[in-house]
């Protein structure tokens, strides 16, 4: 009957040192992510501070979307002169 007790007196050294471990390895997760999220927010700030005014990102949006209207018109374009092109070649190639 000895026993007993000093079982139960490991096995509840053994339960808190596992809830102790749980406790150390939550707080040392949590406190990296807090640091990586204040790293984070402070990079995001400075990068926000280092560009230009909103005023000139919708300016390069649009001269974005007007290159790519360009550069469909101009396709275009390429593709009727290469068509007239193979067809007057056609045409000499039957005269």
């Amino acid at each position: 009957m000895s026993l007993l007790p000093f079982q139960v007196r490991q096995i509840t050294i053994t339960i808190r040192t596992i809830i102790n471990g749980l406790c150390y390895l939550a707080t040392f997760v949590f406190g990296i992510n807090s640091v990586g999220l204040l790293l984070y927010s402070i990079q995001l700030a400075f990068s926000s501070f280092m560009e230009s005014p909103a005023d000139n990102m919708s300016s390069m949006i649009d001269e974005g979307q007007t290159n790519l209207t360009n550069d469909d018109s101009k396709s275009s374009t390429d593709n009727a002169d290469s068509r007239s092109s193979s067809m007057q070649a056609e045409s000499s190639d039957d005269s």
